[in-house]
């Protein structure tokens, strides 16, 4: 199944800002919804073969809640959010779409090119496909997991890169060296 129209729920922010142009650069229609442009999510949502919800995590359980029902039944409603197992659960709840969970494995960039990207199908098969090519058209690295296999990858991955960074923090403030002299012998590593 290949869409015509991609609509961006946060469009205007960075990652979704990117995926808009990268969407344009291969010929799709995209629409842009967000809370500084015109036409609003409802709309946006309405009118997507790909719904893509692109908000901060905090956001996404109500701007799904509030889309949702919008959502074409024969669309796809994806996300781009680092956990998945509520994402698309929540998706699943308030949409009859077709529900793959997406995690773009990185932050903003100039090139798309060898980033991760992990696609994580919930409900439906007919855009899986579809996605999996596009993104690697754009020359990305996709894996296929279930929310629950990539939830538990980004614990390590993420949390826990994210954890050893705030103890070495920690423990340097608490040395009370000059960090500046701490920097001048520190090695490459």
């Amino acid at each position: 199944m290949k869409p015509k129209t991609i609509s961006i729920i946060g469009g205007t922010g960075k990652m979704g800002g990117m995926f808009a142009q990268a969407f344009k650069e291969k010929g799709y229609e995209v629409i842009i919804a967000s809370r500084n442009t015109e036409i609003n999510i409802e709309e946006a949502s309405k009118k997507g073969d790909v719904v893509i919800v692109s908000v901060p995590i905090r956001e996404t359980e109500r701007v799904i809640q509030k889309i949702g029902s919008k959502i074409k039944k024969d669309a796809l409603l994806t996300d781009f959010t680092s956990v998945k197992v509520l994402p698309c659960k929540w998706m699943k709840k308030y949409s009859k779409a077709e529900v793959i969970g997406g995690h773009p494995v990185f932050g903003q960039v100039k090139d798309l090119s060898k980033r991760t990207f992990v696609l994580c199908p919930a409900r439906g098969n007919k855009y899986l496909q579809w996605y999996k090519d596009f993104l690697e058209e754009l020359g990305m690295r996709v894996f296929i997991k279930t929310p629950e296999q990539h939830d538990e990858l980004m614990a390590i991955v993420q949390c826990l890169n994210h954890f050893s960074n705030l103890t070495l923090s920690s423990a340097l403030i608490k040395t009370r060296f000059n960090m500046q002299e701490l920097k001048a012998f520190s090695s490459p590593a």
